[in-house]
C-alpha cells in the first residue's frame, strides 16, 4: 500500500487524477494505491479497508516537490535531467511543442527532458522504455 507521495509513482498519480476527475471515488482510488480490485476490497473486511483507505489520507495535502536531482536511478536507466535550456536541443524544443498540443502523460513529457546517461536526445535508446520506466517509478515529487 502506498502512504504518502515520496513511494507515489507518476503513472499511479495519474490514475489517481483521473479517478478524481471522473467520479471521485475512494474505493477506486484505495484500489490504485493497494494495488487490489475494487472487487478484492469490496470483498475484505471493512476494517481492513478502512485501515487502507486512512493510509490514502496523504492524498488531502498537496505534495511538495522534490528539488531537481543531478541524475535519476530508474530502473536499468540513470536518466539526467536538462536543466539549462540553453542545452535543450531542437529536437527536444519541437517534440516538447508538438506534446503539449495533444493529451499528451507525464512520463511523455519528463522522457523530453530526462535523457539516459551517455546518450544524446532520442538516440540509442528506446524512448518508449524511459517513458514507462518514468511511469512506474518515478516518484511524483521527483517529477513535479
Amino acid at each position: 500500500m502506498i502512504t504518502s507521495y515520496d513511494n507515489l509513482p507518476v503513472s499511479k498519480y495519474e490514475a489517481i487524477q483521473a479517478t478524481v476527475k471522473e467520479n471521485g471515488d475512494d474505493l477506486a482510488i484505495v484500489a490504485i494505491l493497494a494495488g487490489k480490485t475494487e472487487d478484492e476490497l469490496l470483498n475484505m473486511p471493512l476494517t481492513e479497508y478502512e485501515k487502507l483507505r486512512d493510509g490514502a489520507a496523504f492524498l488531502y495535502y498537496e505534495p511538495q516537490p522534490h528539488k531537481v536531482a543531478k541524475s535519476y536511478k530508474i530502473g536499468y536507466f540513470e536518466l539526467i535531467p536538462c536543466t539549462d535550456e540553453r542545452k535543450l536541443t531542437t529536437a527536444q524544443y519541437i517534440d516538447f511543442k508538438e506534446l503539449i498540443k495533444t493529451e499528451y502523460t507525464m512520463p511523455q513529457i519528463l522522457s523530453v527532458f530526462l535523457v539516459p546517461k551517455g546518450k544524446a536526445y532520442n538516440e540509442g535508446y528506446d524512448v518508449l522504455e524511459v517513458q514507462a520506466a518514468i511511469g512506474a517509478e518515478l516518484s511524483i515529487l521527483d517529477a513535479i
